[in-house]
Formats: structure tokens, sequence, C-alpha cells
């Protein structure tokens, strides 16, 4: 079984299993053709056993609210239910925003910085603030 971690981006997605070399491809901005990228792409690793994926976007409920740096077609989009349709996952799906999902890497870190702001320059801008309780994504500015 496999842990998975999925990146995407406004212009690149990445995929890491922790082991492998980090799989990069372009985003497709078009929500099914995402939804069947991301199904071609992570077959090679199946079953999985976690999924965690992180978007350039508001995120609530495991729903995508508003993308606007991926489009219009994202948004009220239930990405965890589409990604369940499509993937053997035999775990837990978790969907975030990008920046949330920096902030609990940095809070694994165990740093002494508490709290410690994180702000993400990309194709957008989008920002956590951090302490070792707990991890509050900004809602993100799109460029």
């Amino acid at each position: 079984m496999h842990i998975i971690g999925v990146d995407t981006g406004g212009s690149y997605t990445r995929i890491w299993n922790g082991i492998q070399p980090v799989r990069k491809m372009v985003t497709p901005h078009h929500y099914p053709q995402y939804l069947q990228m991301l199904s071609t792409a992570l077959k090679e690793y199946e079953p999985i056993q976690t999924l965690v994926i992180a978007l350039p976007a508001v995120i609530a409920h495991h729903c995508v609210v508003k993308a606007p740096n991926l489009g219009d077609g994202w948004n009220n989009q239930n990405i965890e239910a589409d990604i369940r349709k499509l993937l053997m996952v035999k775990g837990h799906v978790h969907i975030c925003q990008d920046t949330e999902a920096a902030g609990y890497a940095v809070q694994m870190q165990e740093l002494d910085l508490d709290p410690t702001m994180i702000v993400t320059l990309s194709t957008g801008v989008g920002g956590a603030l951090v302490n070792k309780r707990q991890v509050l994504p900004f809602i993100c500015l799109w460029i």
C-alpha cells in the first residue's frame, strides 16, 4: 500500500510517494481532464492507503469552493467523492489548501518559532499561520 502526496498548482501537478522521484505534469485547468490525468497517473500506485491532495483553492468539507487560478469549472466540486469514484483508495483521502499542507510540514518540524506565518508565492499568493496546535490557512489571493 502507498501513501501519496499530490501538490496541484496553477501550472504543474507533482506526485510523490516518498520513495520514487517526484512526478511532474502540466495541470489541466478543465476539471474533468484533471481528474482523468490524476486517475491515469495514480494507477501505478494502487492500492493507495492514503491520498493527500493540496490545491490552490478555497476548500470546505472536501469540496473546492473556489479556485480562480484553475478555472470556474472547479468551483463547488466534491473532489474527494470524484477521486474515490476513479481510484482504489483503501483509506483516507484528504483535500486541503496548498498553504495548509505547507503549514503541516512546518508544524511537523517542531520549530521553536511559535507562531509562524508561511507565505507562498507562485502562480498565486497564499499563506498560513502555524503554531504547535493548529494550522490556519489564509484565503488565497490570485494574481
